[in-house]
Parts: C-alpha cells; sequence; structure tokens
C-alpha cells in the first residue's frame, strides 16, 4: 500500500461534517477515483453551537470507521486534517486547480440529519 504523497496532487475536501454522512462518502469516492489521494479538512467548530455534534476527534474517527471498511487506509488514500473555521478562501489570479461545488450530495440534507440525532439523543436520556 503506498502512503499518502503531498507532493502528488490531492482532491481537497473542505467541511464541517456534522455528521459525514453518505453523500460525504461518495464525493469522497469521486475524488479518490479522479485523483487517486483525498485531503479532508474539518474545520473548527464551537462546541456550544447547537448545530455541532462531534468534536474533530470524533469526526475524524467517524469518517475512518466509514471509509476502511469501504478498502480506503488512512495515510494512503486519504489524510485528515483539522483547521481554522473558514471565512473566505482565497487564490491568485489564475489557480492551479479546479473548484467543484456539490451543493445537495445524494440528497441528504445535515441540517436534517443533525435534527434527527439530536432528537434521538433526547428521547434516549428521557
Amino acid at each position: 500500500m503506498e502512503k499518502f504523497q503531498p507532493t502528488k496532487p490531492s482532491a481537497l475536501l473542505i467541511g464541517k461534517w456534522q455528521p459525514w454522512h453518505d453523500g460525504h462518502t461518495n464525493l469522497f469516492k469521486e475524488a479518490v477515483k479522479k485523483h487517486g489521494q483525498v485531503t479532508i479538512v474539518c474545520q473548527s467548530l464551537d462546541p456550544t453551537d447547537d448545530d455541532v455534534l462531534y468534536d474533530f476527534q470524533q469526526t475524524a474517527h467517524l469518517i475512518r470507521a466509514t471509509l476502511e471498511p469501504e478498502g480506503y487506509h488512512l495515510g494512503s488514500d486519504y489524510i485528515v486534517m483539522e483547521i481554522p473555521r473558514v471565512a473566505e478562501i482565497s487564490t491568485g489570479q489564475s489557480p492551479d486547480f479546479e473548484t467543484v461545488i456539490y451543493e445537495d450530495i445524494e440528497g441528504i440534507n445535515s441540517s436534517n440529519l443533525r435534527k434527527e440525532i439530536n432528537e434521538s439523543e433526547a428521547t434516549n436520556v428521557g
């Protein structure tokens, strides 16, 4: 198994991943198929925000727990990094990369998933 190579082209997936879901997994699969390796970056989030279910360590664990059974390996097919909350993505006049925005991945809505998870946890506690 080849080690992740920082000097080799890589897809960059930026998100909150709250939670990582099947749509994200499908996005990852397309990116790794196209580029051979993927850098997944998780934005640092305020844990008191209602939309935050998981901290970085938990999110990274969920990503790995989803991708490993699919045959993808941390450190070779992908890496996961934490970054500050993104306010803007700035680049030079002629970037040498493509920007692709996926609005609706597999019809899955992370906001609805968070609501379902929060409701389920409230029911299990009560």
